[in-house]
């Protein structure tokens, strides 16, 4: 499985930003810590609504200094009367228990039997020594009706304001309905709070002071179907109760407008975790729907936020905003935070030019209708150079090699990454235009730049990532790795497609690739034949090593044997070949007919002391002749331990295998090598072999190579043989054994019949 199947998509920043918010918000609200915020908008909501009062109910007051000037109870009794006569519907008695004092009893026995059918005691709950007892304006335990209610006495208002009344009570086994439920009209013994609409003005209600009433000196036909209330208005704060729109007044106004808004229809209560939870879906929603113009999904968030702060003007609800709000802001400070940090690190300090993250929010935001190929640009020698110049000097140099490469576009906008690497992105039209364009830029820089009166040399080298359709980060990935690869000597320029790309990803996970082919048999040996030309028989066999992938076919034995060496997993090729080929070769008949097996052996392995010990373990669990194995030896140039090397290639010679100088004639496969070290066999490398017909070079050091071989009494290996002529002249001049594609190719059994090489040898 690739690596390209395994990615989790990252979660994006705004995501992240959403559900800290949401839990900033969430903890927030818990504690109630923001309800202060949700007072302060609803009385702001209460002051600027208005609303109309049913006028369903009358407020008769009743005041301490009424009770002290009237020492009997005929005032109250005449008041009583009065509103009966009148045709109230009910009148409800909310005095404070023991208010009127020494003529209670005078009162309770004065009621007739008419009066107290229509009459309703509110009780009141009071604290004393820590306990709740409930009292009645007089005692109701010789009181033969059932018509009390129960007033809740505030406890802890928020502001002085008290924004719900409750349903019912139950106080010693019985169940007392509320006094604003029963003003309202409303029986049941649903125990629900009333949420108080205060969008009423005091002056919409009627109200009429008690020694009016009792003198008949108010219109006392205006009282006739309505429920009249006498309500204690006492001189104390802590006896009144505080409204939105008129401050202190008698506390029996609180059920009056709780009734009122329960006459109305009710008000609507939405606490905080719904109205949080609702806004986090909201937003989002609207992150999701405008990725591209997230300003308009805000918009619309704010202005349904903004919808809920006004609607309670016009609608009877109340809402908890306040966790709300606090969320939005907390997102919107992480967005706003989060942008400002994107600023700073939008523009590099050391070169003034705009970073590469800059670069990948243009590609992903703009709408480029013309396909844009990512250009890099390698400054060799930065390091250098920045050593040498100030600060203010190192911004003019970049300055000046920014202004080269916009030479033909003043608009263009050029990228750093604070390091060697210059990238931007330009309108692609053809390649080979693109191709002209850079070559030409890198001409401009063979004049050097004035840098503070000094001239400094300014080397560069191109690439350029046309994989259109792919991601902006990783298209700029693509020519930065690209541009490494480049050099100042032979690949000034390189282009890479999306082929290059998706190369470049799958290398990621070939290290363990190799390990899962290895242990599948996905890669495996082969055999190519090694031909006597004095003969044209088969005399030997190469083992090379191949792989297969599921996926990609073929892949190529130099580019994943430099992968294996890279990652320290060329151990475990080597014995794997050394087994494998071992193995296969003695199974098959061509074993049955003599003849050496040659095995690869990178020479990176001479730097492992054990490479002799693994030989052995191998020969002598397969029992297989010492020599007839010959160890070949390939990339000399990567030896560094001299000695290290010298010493296993003399182990292994002292086994008996022989030792195969590969390429012979190239890099430092030469004779200082060919000197140094225990060798019993050169092989001619196929740069001189495939031109010895037409190269009278590449013949004569062929023949030369031949001639050493036979002075040193080393066997001669000529390879890359690929027509018939070449086989003719290597056959004239002497040299022993060949092999190529024209002698036979690899197979994964060892071929044993060769009729066409015997044929060719003879000719």
């Amino acid at each position: 499985m690739r690596i390209a199947e395994l990615r989790i998509p990252a979660i994006p920043k705004v995501a992240r930003h959403l559900v800290l918010a949401l839990a900033l918000a969430g903890s927030v609200a818990f504690v109630h810590l923001l309800l202060p915020l949700d007072v302060m908008s609803w009385i702001v909501q209460a002051r600027a609504g208005s609303s109309t009062p049913s006028k369903d109910i009358v407020l008769v007051k009743l005041n301490q200094s009424t009770i002290k000037k009237d020492r009997d109870a005929k005032t109250l009794l005449s008041a009583l009367s009065n509103i009966e006569e009148a045709g109230a519907d009910q009148i409800f008695l909310d005095v404070p228990s023991g208010k009127l004092g020494a003529y209670e009893d005078e009162f309770a026995s004065g009621l007739n039997d008419q009066l107290k059918s229509n009459l309703v005691l509110v009780g009141r709950y009071s604290l004393s020594n820590g306990e709740k007892t409930l009292g009645f304006p007089i005692d109701p335990k010789n009181w033969k009706y059932q018509n009390l209610v129960v007033m809740e006495q505030f406890e802890s208002p928020i502001f002085d304001y008290n924004w719900t009344f409750f349903g019912s009570v139950v106080d010693n086994g019985r169940i007392y309905n509320s006094f604003a439920k029963e003003l309202a009209g409303r029986g049941g013994d649903d125990s629900s709070d009333i949420p108080i609409s205060y969008q009423y003005d005091l002056e919409d209600f009627q109200t009429a002071n008690l020694i009016d009433v009792s003198q008949a000196k108010f219109n006392m036909s205006s009282l006739a179907g309505k429920k009249v209330v006498i309500g204690y208005e006492g001189s104390q704060e802590s006896e009144l109760v505080r409204l939105p729109k008129a401050g202190y007044v008698a506390q029996s106004f609180a059920p009056i407008f709780a009734a009122e808004s329960l006459k109305s229809g009710g008000v609507s209560f939405f606490d905080r975790t719904e109205l949080l939870m609702a806004f986090f879906v909201l937003l989002a929603i609207m992150v999701a729907l405008f990725q591209k113009s997230r300003w308009i999904g805000y918009a619309c968030v704010v202005s349904a936020y903004a919808a809920c702060l006004i609607a309670p003007i016009f609608l009877p609800l109340y809402l908890e905003l306040s966790a709300t709000g606090f969320f939005l802001l907390s997102f919107a400070g992480f967005r706003i935070f989060n942008r400002w940090r994107g600023s700073i690190e939008m523009k590099s300090g050391q070169t003034g030019l705009p970073t590469l993250k800059a670069l990948t929010r243009q590609l992903e935001t703009e709408q480029i209708q013309d396909r844009q190929a990512v250009i890099a640009v390698k400054l060799h020698g930065l390091s250098e150079v920045l050593a040498v110049l100030g600060d203010e000097q190192k911004l003019e140099y970049f300055d000046g090699i920014s202004r080269r490469l916009k030479i033909a576009n003043k608009n263009l906008e050029i990228y750093s990454n604070d390091g060697e690497h210059l990238v931007w992105s330009d309108v692609f039209e053809e390649r080979g235009i693109l191709e002209a364009h850079l070559l030409a830029l890198r001409a401009i820089f063979a004049q050097p730049l004035e840098i503070g009166g000094k001239q400094v040399d300014v080397t560069v080298t191109f690439s350029a990532d046309l994989s259109f359709t792919d991601a902006a980060s990783r298209r700029i990935a693509n020519a930065i790795a690209l541009v490494d690869k480049t050099s100042l000597a032979d690949m000034p320029l390189l282009l890479g497609t999306q082929q290059d790309a998706e190369d470049r990803e799958w290398q990621l996970s070939l290290q363990s690739s190799i390990d899962n082919a290895l242990k599948i048999g996905a890669i495996f040996a082969v055999f190519q034949p090694k031909i006597n030309l004095t003969n044209g028989q088969i005399c030997g066999y190469e083992a090379l090593v191949r792989w297969k992938d599921e996926e990609r076919g073929f892949i190529s034995p130099a580019y994943f044997i430099e992968q294996c060496e890279q990652a320290g997993r060329m151990g475990k090729l080597t014995r794997f070949m050394l087994k494998d080929s071992v193995e296969k070769f003695q199974a098959s008949e061509a074993y049955q007919y003599g003849g050496t097996l040659s095995v690869n052996v990178s020479s990176t392995m001479l730097s492992n002391t054990s490479l002799p010990e693994i030989v052995c373990e191998i020969l002598e669990a397969a029992d297989f002749p010492e020599e007839r194995l010959i160890i070949e030896v390939t990339e000399t140039a990567r030896i560094h331990d001299q000695l290290t090397a010298r010493s296993v290639l003399s182990a292994l010679a002292a086994i008996g295998v022989g030792i195969s100088l590969d390429d012979f004639g190239t890099g430092t496969a030469g004779l200082e090598t060919l000197y140094n070290y225990p060798f019993s066999e050169m092989k001619i490398d196929r740069t001189f072999v495939k031109d010895i017909a037409t190269d009278t070079k590449a013949r004569a050091i062929c023949e030369q190579v031949v001639n050493l071989g036979r002075k040193l009494n080393m066997n001669i290996v000529a390879e890359g043989i690929e027509d018939q002529r070449t086989l003719q002249i290597l056959t004239k001049m002497g040299c022993p054994v060949a092999q190529g594609y024209y002698l036979g190719r690899p197979s994964a059994t060892p071929a044993i019949d060769m009729p066409t090489i015997s044929t060719a040898a003879k000719n």
